[in-house]
């Protein structure tokens, strides 16, 4: 499953997003600022996400 770091809560990402095709769950992280940057990479292809300061595992 994959998991993405971000502002301390679980968010759900539905199905169209390009992250999975079966949803995933986004976990709190210790950035105390995420860059506007890093929740539009949520939207982006994973090959995008990989240069954002997101984690992903």
């Amino acid at each position: 499953r994959w998991g993405v770091d971000s502002f301390g809560q679980e968010l759900y990402i539905p199905e169209a997003t390009s992250l999975t095709k079966h949803g995933t769950i986004i976990r709190a992280s210790t950035i105390p600022e995420v860059p506007t940057d890093s929740l539009e990479a949520l939207d982006r292809p994973p090959e995008d996400i990989s240069t954002t300061p997101v984690s992903v595992f």
